[in-house]
């Protein structure tokens, strides 16, 4: 009877790796795709809201969110602006990983309420 339940409870864990190891899914879901290959960034004269410069190379060694809009941000802009924000709270405890940057294309006043 001791062995009967062994077995009974060692079966499943065997087999699972089995499963695992020798029967392995044929295709994996992912949510989001990388941009293959990787363009580097180009030579741009890019500044703060406050005006500052800001050099391209401390945007180097983490993963960015780019939106590329017009300074006159409308409901729709600052709608994805806020889920740029969300997506980057979710990363938790690498959030400090990833870079929010937003590419404004024209010289609009910005508002930033």
């Amino acid at each position: 009877m001791l062995y009967l339940l062994l077995a009974v409870c060692v079966a499943p864990v065997i087999a699972s790796y089995t499963a695992y190891y020798l029967l392995p899914p044929a295709g994996r879901t992912n949510y989001g795709a990388l941009v293959e290959p990787q363009r580097p960034l180009p030579a741009l004269s890019l500044r703060r809201l406050d005006g500052t410069a800001v050099e391209a190379a401390s945007l180097r060694g983490s993963w960015l969110m780019v939106q590329v809009d017009g300074g006159g941000c409308d409901a729709a802009c600052a709608k994805k602006l806020w889920q740029m924000r969300q997506v980057r709270l979710t990363t938790g405890k690498d959030a400090d990983r990833v870079g929010r940057v937003w590419l404004i294309v024209d010289e609009a006043p910005l508002t930033t309420s």
